[in-house]
């Protein structure tokens, strides 16, 4: 299933790859902008990684993602750590 994923998305990255090519071929300005918003949305890979771990989140299933966008173990990880140093984090969640 993992290696599914993986080559979708690594169509998707040639794909980009192909359309970024093409923007410099388009004559026509609007559609210039249109296609160049269109790349500038799709997040790097660098901004899919878990934050706690510097693990790859593109290929998490969304089951797994934390409230933070983290993998849930590492979030989960991180709270269980906060409580037993004594941090109330039902306090901190509502005051945030």
């Amino acid at each position: 299933m993992d290696n599914e994923i993986e080559k979708i998305v690594n169509e998707i990255r040639e794909d980009i790859k192909q359309i970024k090519s093409d923007v410099k071929n388009l004559t026509d300005e609007t559609s210039r902008e249109y296609v160049q918003d269109l790349i500038d949305n799709v997040k790097e890979e660098s901004e899919w990684t878990c934050d706690y771990c510097g693990g790859n989140m593109m290929i998490v299933e969304y089951d797994y993602v934390g409230a933070n966008g983290n993998h849930l173990a590492c979030e989960l990880r991180e709270e269980i750590a906060a409580e037993e140093a004594g941090v109330d984090v039902k306090a901190s969640k509502e005051s945030n």
